[in-house]
């Protein structure tokens, strides 16, 4: 008799848990729809991006315009490589 239950329990947390995904889906697909955007928040705003990019095209030091912004100098690198931006270190 336990294992019995035990199955049917088994089965009701199943159904449960696939029913929270849909609804969880669906969710998403509204906010979407909304014009939600998901993620986490960028660091920089486009004013403070373009600064940083003239300021790198200009030569200043990525640690410098870093420090400056108040951000590491990783997520400065992460936005120099997907704005393709060239700076005087990476001129070949």
């Amino acid at each position: 008799m336990g294992e019995f239950l035990l199955t049917v329990l088994s089965g009701v947390a199943e159904l449960e848990r696939a029913l929270i995904s849909e609804r969880a889906a669906a969710g998403r697909k509204s906010a979407k729809s909304r014009g939600v955007r998901f993620g986490r928040k960028p660091k920089l705003d486009e004013f403070r991006r373009s600064e940083a990019t003239r300021m790198l095209r200009e030569g200043q030091p990525v640690g410098a315009v870093a420090k400056l912004l108040g951000v590491s100098r990783w997520t400065l690198a992460r936005m120099t490589t997907r704005q393709h931006v060239d700076t005087p270190a990476n001129d070949t």
